[in-house]
């Protein structure tokens, strides 16, 4: 972690405002002047000069030194926004000394806000690549995502593209890579959305994009059938029609070769919250807190909420979509535990059993390599034999 320490201002801007003295590695930011503070006992408040954007630096969590800047309040500085550790929760004692490397971080793309500039992704880029030495990306957005956006060449750069994961038989890569897993699949758009709506939407939307081109089309079958599913709703859809997208992402994070990994979506909320409350239930995280930490990405994305409402409102959705509350995070817990019985039981279903799930446990919590029973493997191999036969 970086320090910072303060100096009183003499200009005396609006009174008892300090300015931040950072290291070079925060020269960006310091470079520009563009932020100001006003101290505070717990933590300090740092708004822009603009008055539109504000970013809190808090003291360690954990009982480190005052002024000790954390991982998210790093990234904040370069406008990453939604980024933090996915394991850090209360509850998990986790175990860093077998392998410092096992971490695994959670975040919004890196165009998620109107301000980035190209100089503000080439940090982000060297931040990731250098400081948190990224090994694997996982990308659970769509192609067309990708395409329009500008600053994907940038990351592709370090971080290509591995468009499928269907024939690894490992799972990992010994090269920098990027997993290109989209939870909003061809399956769940065509059976789970469109089939889904009635037949008067159908014909409506295919009329719809005949005559005045996609844009129209989405847009009314948004307001017409996104807009009744809610988050919850599309959400339990990617439970049923993306198992095998969710599943590959555990196998990934099953391997100590991806790791440090990171894994986001576009704001780094919904399907990327999906993916990790799978994980955190997994590891033996209770329902409370995986809620909460749904939560946590409605307060870090409020410095670019009204750009997502934007965007959303422009494909025809309500703004509700641009929220992570509680309630949507309890919804879909309770739709998995009653459907599946637990987070454990969805996962044994789809294939990931419970000897994966205490593989993929004991690397990312204790860092270390799970010593399976021989009782343990072959139940395992009797589970995913008649898995298979099912799929077949």
């Amino acid at each position: 972690a970086r320090r910072f320490d303060w100096k009183r201002r003499e200009r005396g801007i609006r009174g008892n405002f300090v300015s931040l003295k950072l290291t070079k590695s925060y020269s960006g930011v310091e470079g520009r002047q563009r932020w100001y503070s006003i101290t505070m006992e717990d933590e300090t408040q740092i708004t822009s000069k603009s008055g539109k954007e504000t970013m809190v630096l808090r003291k360690n969590a954990k009982g480190g030194e005052s002024g000790t800047l954390s991982v998210t309040d790093r990234a904040l500085a370069y406008k990453l926004y939604n980024f933090r550790e996915v394991l850090n929760v209360p509850s998990l004692n986790l175990n860093r000394s077998n392998d410092p490397k096992i971490k695994l971080y959670r975040s919004a793309w890196v165009s998620r806000s109107t301000e980035v500039t190209e100089k503000n992704v080439d940090q982000i880029v060297q931040f990731l690549s250098d400081e948190l030495q990224i090994q694997s990306f996982i990308d659970l957005r769509d192609v067309r995502e990708r395409i329009r956006d500008k600053n994907d060449v940038l990351i592709n750069k370090i971080w290509p593209v591995l468009q499928s994961t269907s024939n690894l038989s490992t799972f990992s890569s010994p090269s920098r890579t990027r997993f290109s897993l989209p939870l909003i699949n061809r399956d769940l758009k065509l059976w789970g959305l469109f089939m889904y709506s009635s037949w008067l939407v159908r014909t409506k939307v295919i009329y719809l994009y005949l005559q005045s081109g996609s844009l129209a089309a989405v847009n009314y079958f948004a307001s017409r059938v996104m807009n009744q599913l809610k988050l919850a709703g599309l959400s339990k859809l990617m439970l049923q029609y993306s198992g095998q997208e969710l599943v590959t992402v555990l196998r990934i994070l099953s391997h100590r070769e991806n790791f440090p990994a990171i894994i986001h979506c576009s704001s780094g909320k919904d399907r990327t919250g999906l993916v990790c409350a799978l994980i955190l239930a997994a590891c033996g995280v209770s329902d409370k807190e995986i809620i909460e930490d749904f939560y946590q990405s409605e307060i870090n994305l409020k410095p670019v909420v009204e750009m997502i409402q934007n965007e959303d409102l422009a494909k025809g959705l309500d703004k509700s979509f641009s929220m992570a509350p509680r309630e949507v995070m309890e919804e879909i817990l309770e739709y998995v535990n009653k459907e599946y019985g637990s987070v454990v039981g969805y996962l044994r279903k789809e294939g990931f059993t419970e000897l994966d799930q205490k593989r993929l446990r004991a690397l990312v919590v204790e860092g270390r390599e799970y010593e399976a029973k021989k009782e343990e493997e072959e139940e395992d191999e009797r589970v995913k034999g008649k898995r298979a036969e099912e799929l077949r």
